[in-house]
Formats: structure tokens, C-alpha cells, sequence
């Protein structure tokens, strides 16, 4: 497929150009013709005409040339720019859903892209999460049938093939897609979100039809793309660190405790091998081991009670 230009309002300036360069060289040519070479006749008229129309067109045709490589320029300017902001994101944004939404924001921040789109994958690999931004219209729509139906066209597409998902004419590759009918000049690409095996989802970015098949916007898009997994991977490590952490303190605590039931029966152990306490001593001591082993000895009472005798801790009472 080749690029092609269209006339438009932004182009119609180079259009204006490129008739007033044409009548320009014309006169020129012809007042060259008449003074210096002193033609006559037929090529008085017509080799000025030709000569001058054909240097206007090559004008115009270089000025369009030239607006598009600035335009694209401008664009590929804009997505670096996004692609250091995504960077800056990774760094600290610690929550997922936020982490995803600014990312879409930073990608059609200054119209770098037209909309961003990212579907996200559950634990079980089914589609649970959508984030947007841009999309004016279509969005619940997309995000029901995403979810009823396991996946849209492109989405599949992503996830089923490695590298970048091509959609050049969404009317035949998106057809009955939600949004399709707000695609009009527009193409997408769509990158799979993976890192080390995992694939977290799918990103879709649309931007016009020409640069969906410029090989260097596919490989900028792949650089989005991958930029956004690292980010998603390193989540995944620091939830799974704090879930680690988690564990290791409630494990750490509840050793703490066989530690302390163990010690509670080695000191109750050695009390009873005491001769020479009395057998009150031994059980008000009993007491106070029995409470130092709780869990929360501060708020721990407790009493025994030996035939008509009762023993037992400060600020103890009998509840129902």
C-alpha cells in the first residue's frame, strides 16, 4: 500500500502556492523568451507556458512533500515526549488502574494520538479492566461487548500474533465493532502487553491511515508498548513483595507465639519442681506465666480456682 495526499483545508495553502509559482515562472519565461532568445511564433507562447507550469507543479509538490514530513515530525515529537511521561509514570505510580488511565492521557496529550485504549487481562485470562482516553463515543459500548464476548477483532488479533496489529481499513477488519463508525480518516494499531511470557492485555492507538503502515510508527508503537508492560511486570513484583512481607510477619508472629507457649510449659515445668514454695505461691505464680503467655498479656486476666480457694489476677472479673 502507498501513501497518498489529499486536498484539504491544510492544504490548500501549497495548492494557492503552487498556481501563483506557476503564473510567476510563466512571465518570467516569457519575458526571458522575448528578450534574450527572441523567439517568435508558436514556442513564444508555449515553451514559457510549459516550462513555468511544470516548475510550479514541482514547487507545489515539494512544499506539500515538505508539510508532511513536518507533520509527522511534529507527531513522532509528540510520542517520544509521551513515551518519557509513560517512563516517569512506571517510576511512581504504584496502582494499576491509575498508572493505565494517565498513560492514555499521556499518549493523546497535544493530539499525539487521536485515542488511546487499553483492555486488560484478568487472572483467570479473561478481559476484566478498560481504560481510555479520547474515545467520545463507543466506550460503553466497547467496554460491555469486550466483556460479554470475551474480546473484540482487534483485541484477538493482538493477543493471537506477536508485533503490531494492523487495522487499515476498519470498516472490513472491525466490522460491527462499536467503534468503527468513529474511526472516518482514521486507522489503529494494537500491540500486545507482555513481559517474560505474561501477556497483562492490549493497547489500540488510532492515528491516521497513512501512518498505520509506516514502519517506523509501528516500531514507536511497539516501544509504547513495551514501556507499559515493564511498568504492569514491576506492579505485579511489588504486590507480590508485599504479599511476601505480609506473610513472613504474620509467620514471624505466630512463631512469636509457639515461642511463648513453649516457654509458658517450661516455666510451669520448672515451677513444679520446686520444693520449697507453697502451694499459693505456686499457684499465684502459675497465674502470672499463664497470662505472659497470652497473645495480648496487657489486657489478659485470669483465675483458678482449688476446692473452696480462688486465685486470681488484678482487675479480674467473671463474665456470662
Amino acid at each position: 500500500m502507498t501513501e497518498s495526499f489529499q486536498i484539504d483545508e491544510g492544504t490548500m495553502p501549497n495548492v494557492l502556492i503552487g498556481i501563483v509559482l506557476s503564473l510567476v515562472c510563466a512571465a518570467a519565461l516569457v519575458l526571458y523568451s522575448f528578450v534574450l532568445l527572441r523567439l517568435s511564433g508558436f514556442w513564444y507562447y508555449v515553451l514559457p507556458i510549459a516550462c513555468g507550469g511544470f516548475l510550479g507543479i514541482y514547487m507545489y509538490a515539494w512544499s506539500a512533500r515538505k508539510r508532511h514530513v513536518a507533520a509527522r515530525l511534529e507527531h513522532r515529537n509528540l510520542v517520544f515526549k509521551a513515551l518519557r511521561n509513560i517512563n516517569k509514570l512506571i517510576t511512581h505510580e504504584k496502582n494499576r488502574d491509575r498508572l493505565v488511565r494517565a498513560v492514555c492521557d499521556s499518549l493523546i496529550k497535544d493530539r499525539g494520538y487521536y485515542s488511546a485504549w487499553v483492555a486488560l487481562l484478568d487472572e483467570t485470562g479473561k478481559w476484566g479492566h478498560l481504560e481510555e482516553s479520547g474515545l467520545e463515543s463507543g466506550f460503553d459500548a466497547l467496554k460491555n461487548r469486550l466483556l460479554a464476548e470475551n474480546g473484540v477483532t482487534c483485541c484477538r488479533r493482538a493477543t493471537e500474533q506477536p508485533g503490531i496489529a494492523v487495522t487499515d481499513e476498519p470498516e472490513t477488519l472491525c466490522a460491527g465493532c462499536p467503534l468503527v463508525d468513529t474511526y472516518g480518516s482514521q486507522g489503529a494499531l494494537s500491540h500486545r502487553l507482555e513481559y517474560n511470557g505474561r501477556i497483562f492485555g492490549v493497547i489500540t492507538l488510532s492515528l491516521p491511515k497513512e501512518l498505520v503502515i509506516d514502519a517506523e510508527e509501528q516500531k514507536l508503537v511497539a516501544e509504547v508498548a513495551k514501556d507499559i508492560s515493564f511498568g504492569l511486570h514491576t506492579l505485579d513484583l511489588d504486590e507480590q513483595r508485599r504479599e511476601m512481607d505480609d506473610a513472613l510477619r504474620r509467620n514471624m508472629r505466630a512463631l512469636d507465639e509457639r515461642v511463648k507457649e513453649l516457654d509458658c510449659l517450661f516455666r510451669l515445668s520448672s515451677l513444679l519442681e520446686q520444693q520449697d514454695m507453697s502451694l499459693d505461691d505456686i499457684l499465684t505464680e502459675t497465674l502470672r506465666i499463664i497470662v505472659a503467655a497470652w497473645q495480648y498479656p496487657e489486657i489478659t486476666c485470669a483465675k483458678i480456682r482449688l476446692g473452696d480457694e480462688m486465685f486470681q489476677t488484678k482487675d479480674f472479673r467473671d463474665t456470662p
